[in-house]
């Protein structure tokens, strides 16, 4: 199996004229069943400052996690099934949440 985790920040210029920063946290672990048959977890944390510097800044915090099954059709198809649930926790309004199901056919382009 393999397990990756990481961090990233990024600035991005709003429509608002502000600027948003995004903190993220995340890990990957993925490990085989057979030759054909392998599956992933993931989650990861985000979250959102627009104008970081400003002490009433807006501050919203995302969560995800997710569990993946991939199926080796051949060589270079594979099929893929996530399923996933996202959370938002907005620093001064109500919650969100989402699931989501991906059913996917990927090809691996020869270089």
């Amino acid at each position: 199996g393999r397990f990756k985790f990481g961090t990233s920040r990024e600035i991005n210029p709003a429509g608002s004229g502000e600027l948003t920063q995004t903190d993220k946290l995340y890990a990957t672990i993925i490990g085989a069943v057979s030759e054909r048959l392998s599956w992933g977890l993931e989650g990861a944390i985000y979250r959102n400052a627009t104008d970081a510097s400003n002490a009433s800044a807006s501050r919203d915090t995302y969560y995800k996690v997710g569990a993946n099954l991939y199926f080796a059709l051949t060589q270079k198809w594979t099929a893929d099934l996530r399923v996933g649930r996202a959370k938002q926790d907005p620093q001064g309004g109500a919650s969100a949440a989402a699931n989501s199901i991906y059913i996917g056919l990927r090809y691996e382009m020869p270089l």
